[in-house]
């Protein structure tokens, strides 16, 4: 798995997006306030925090000898009654308790009325008293905790956006070619349409590229002509314009239709 991410059967968690540019605060029932960041370590200052890592803290609360870490950073996420869980583990050193470090449980709960982050809540703490706390339950409600489909990867990516691209190409080439058709052949209804080839890409680029060249051709000219070229009756602006087989044959079948 990719680093705060879960997959669950079909179901796909991502928490990375919780990961905030700066702590999250969360208090005890008595007062007591915690800084606290997830997927990254916590951006405190920490201070005389006792622990082999304190870079990797991700959760503290200070105290009158020095800070507390209430766990280290843990980017594995499991899935418990599909709900995400990451439990921070190595923690300060428990009051009252040697060789027992302090722990986090952090319970996330997809809440999809929660449109930002959120926050984290304090459910429990034991022992219950502040000076004496050493093991941390919280609930997360954000609409991140959510699950969504498998995450598509980078074949899945580069096929969606190459299909993006596509069907900008296709529109392009329809609009393009129905304007070409409209405006210098003069063909009307489902005439005016571009014929799309489907075996032959080459067809395709060659007819975008001659329907480019001739419409720039044509303002050129039109513009070389003057004024009376872009309307009533003048026709100099397409006169000198080559014809390509497919043009004389539209050319064809609307005099013949018109007869």
């Amino acid at each position: 798995e990719q680093p705060c991410t879960a997959h669950d059967g079909n179901r796909f968690y991502d928490l990375n997006p919780l990961s905030g540019s700066k702590d999250y605060t969360f208090k005890s029932p008595d007062g007591q306030e915690f800084a606290l960041n997830v997927c990254k370590p916590a951006h405190y200052d920490t201070w005389n925090i006792g622990v082999e890592h304190p870079e990797n803290v991700a959760g503290v609360t200070r105290k009158a000898r020095g800070d507390f870490s209430i766990g280290e950073l843990n980017t594995t996420v499991v899935i418990r009654d599909k709900h995400p869980l990451i439990v921070l583990t190595e923690g300060s050193m428990c009051p009252h308790a040697e060789h027992i470090r302090a722990m986090t449980a952090i319970r996330f709960i997809c809440d999809t009325s929660v449109f930002g982050s959120g926050a984290p809540q304090l459910v429990a703490q034991l022992p219950p008293d502040d000076a004496e706390a050493c093991a941390f339950f919280l609930e997360w409600r954000t609409h991140y905790a959510c699950p969504s489909g498998k995450a598509a990867g980078f074949w899945g990516g580069f096929i969606a956006v190459l299909s993006i691209i596509a069907m900008i190409f296709l529109m392009v080439y329809v609009v393009g070619g129905t304007l070409y058709n409209r405006y210098v052949l003069g063909l009307r209804g489902f005439d005016q349409l571009p014929r799309i080839s489907i075996f032959s890409f080459t067809d395709t680029l060659d007819y975008l590229s001659g329907f480019c060249d001739r419409f720039a051709g044509t303002r050129a000219q039109r513009w070389h002509d003057g004024p009376r070229s872009w309307g009533g009756s003048g026709r100099r602006g397409f006169e000198r314009l080559p014809v390509l087989p497919e043009e004389e044959e539209a050319m064809v079948g609307g005099q013949e239709g018109s007869e």
